[in-house]
């Protein structure tokens, strides 16, 4: 029993000595105090070009996004103008509102019964009798023309408005009139309120469309002066330009990267078993 714990306890020694034997080997090959000092050193060297190169690359980043947001700013302004050129230029000036088939532009209207200009005309919403009897004189000359239909139509096709008298007081129908073109259209019952609502836009939009068309050559000609300009002004995106391309060959930047390599590749030249320590940091 006593040999037996003898030979254990040498067994420990030995492991032991031999744990220290190789520890100091591997300390000796890897430069004892001095190989640790300089994989330290290489590390920071090491950390000093990343933070050099990393500085450089977040510079050019950030005026990379100026860059673009310039860029967007100035597309921006560009195809608004020319928007609003465009529509300038529409001979039916801008769309104002769509209902039943009727199509409201600041100069023009159209209706299922034909366009025309906006320019003199009135929009009125009223019962198929009501009708009949207000607009009388009006709609006879349109059913004439062969161009009024349904039950307007057939109520003053009819001859009388003793029949309208009858008709179903319900029915609602937008009437549109210009110095060319009489339109009637039928509404739902339930859109009384948005028929006249639409009725009162286009007799408003009539009332401006002289001025408008006057005012159109005067408006054009703006239109295409500022979006002239606007084209033209490009100095601020010159300027985002400028400052990506300064900040991407920044010579203090480009110097400082290349000082911390060149201060790495030294230290490894300069570095005995240099494999060992690379692969130590």
């Amino acid at each position: 029993m006593s040999v037996t714990t003898s030979t254990i306890v040498l067994l420990i020694v030995l492991a032991l000595v031999a744990a220290a034997v190789l520890g100091a080997a591997l300390y000796s090959r890897r430069g004892g105090a001095d190989g640790r000092a300089q994989r330290t050193q290489r590390r920071q060297l090491a950390k000093t070009h990343a933070a050099a190169t990393k500085a450089h690359a977040t510079a050019i980043k950030g005026a990379g996004r100026e860059l673009k947001s310039t860029r967007s700013t100035y597309d921006k302004r560009v195809r608004g103008l020319e928007r609003e050129l465009t529509a300038l230029q529409n001979p039916d000036g801008r769309p104002l509102g769509f209902y039943r088939g009727v199509t409201l532009h600041e100069l023009t209207i159209k209706t299922p019964q034909g366009a025309s200009s906006l320019i003199g005309a009135t929009a009125t919403v009223d019962t198929a009798g009501n009708l009949a009897v207000t607009r009388r004189a009006t709609l006879t000359r349109t059913v004439a023309g062969g161009v009024l239909f349904g039950p307007v139509g057939a109520l003053i096709g009819a001859g009388g408005f003793k029949k309208a008298k009858h008709h179903d007081v319900r029915e609602l129908y937008l009437m549109i009139e210009t110095p060319t073109l009489v339109a009637v259209v039928e509404c739902p019952a339930d859109q009384g309120m948005k028929a006249r609502t639409f009725a009162a836009k286009i007799t408003t939009a009539a009332k401006q469309a002289e001025q408008i068309a006057a005012d159109r050559p005067l408006r054009i000609a703006q239109a295409e002066r500022a979006l002239a300009e606007a084209r033209a002004d490009t100095t601020a995106v010159e300027a985002a330009e400028r400052k990506l391309a300064e900040v991407t060959g920044d010579p203090q930047m480009l110097a400082a990267i290349a000082d911390a390599q060149r201060a790495l590749e030294a230290h490894d030249g300069a570095t005995p078993q240099r494999k060992e320590l690379t692969a130590g940091s």
